[in-house]
């Protein structure tokens, strides 16, 4: 369920953390890291670094999950870009705007709008937005384009904060969005099976005494025939980094 996909942040059972992969640290994330370690996570000298540097570790999911993305580098990144966490989610949500941060699109729309509003309550779909959109992507250096039919929701990271802290008794208040998107498939389409989102997570966050500036953690998975084993995890960290650099820039540009 949607509830369930988006809680899984915040509460999970061993078992399902055994699922989770075991994360590579790429590029200067370690020196980055031990940086880290000599200032406080919230200090202005801190924000700035991360402000122009991003983090990324990439891994692979556990033989447990089956066939479902098995073999599919996964990849997770984080940085800060200053907008605020609404305006980028709005952002993102927007399918006439993907353009502006992702350049390999050649269109997204807007197949269903099953509910409307981040921050909406009391709907069919409980908290949040909920819809089907229908893209078109280049593929980097294999010259071949895919389509896929994905499932979006987003809402307010304080709802399930709070849903997760009164089963757990733990206390989770953030302020910020979750959007989460993964490919479905109608019918027998083997190419919807063939090129999907397995994972597409973005967790939006405020940063304390930063008003207009987002802590935004993205992590990725996507599986495709059409992208060669050896090209794949090449690609994905293309993606990531040009990812956070066209955030940037929308930030730059107020678009």
């Amino acid at each position: 369920t949607v509830d369930k996909g988006t809680s899984l942040s915040w509460v999970m059972t061993p078992e399902e953390w055994e699922l989770i992969p075991r994360w590579k640290p790429e590029g200067n994330t370690n020196k980055l890291m031990r940086k880290q370690q000599e200032l406080e996570s919230g200090s202005t000298k801190w924000i700035s670094i991360l402000d122009n540097a991003i983090l990324v570790w990439s891994g692979r999911t556990s033989d447990k999950l089956g066939k479902y993305g098995r073999g599919a580098p996964v990849f997770k990144a984080r940085g800060f870009v200053n907008m605020s966490p609404h305006d980028l989610t709005d952002l993102l949500l927007d399918s006439d705007r993907v353009h502006l941060y992702n350049k390999y699109s050649l269109g997204r729309s807007d197949d269903a709008v099953l509910q409307s509003g981040v921050n909406s309550k009391g709907g069919k779909f409980g908290v949040g937005e909920t819809k089907i959109v229908r893209s078109k992507t280049k593929i980097p250096f294999a010259g071949k384009n895919i389509m896929m039919v994905n499932v979006m929701h987003a809402r307010p990271l304080d709802h399930i904060a709070s849903s997760s802290s009164s089963s757990t008794g733990m206390d989770h208040a953030e302020s910020g969005y979750i959007i989460i998107s993964r490919s479905v498939c109608f019918g027998d389409s083997k190419a919807a099976s063939e090129n999907e989102i397995v994972w597409g997570v973005n967790v939006l966050k405020s940063v304390p005494d930063h008003p207009g500036k987002t802590e935004l953690l993205s992590i990725s998975q996507v599986s495709s025939t059409l992208i060669p084993g050896f090209l794949a995890h090449k690609i994905g960290m293309m993606a990531v980094e040009e990812f956070f650099n066209a955030m940037r820039q929308c930030s730059k540009t107020g678009v």
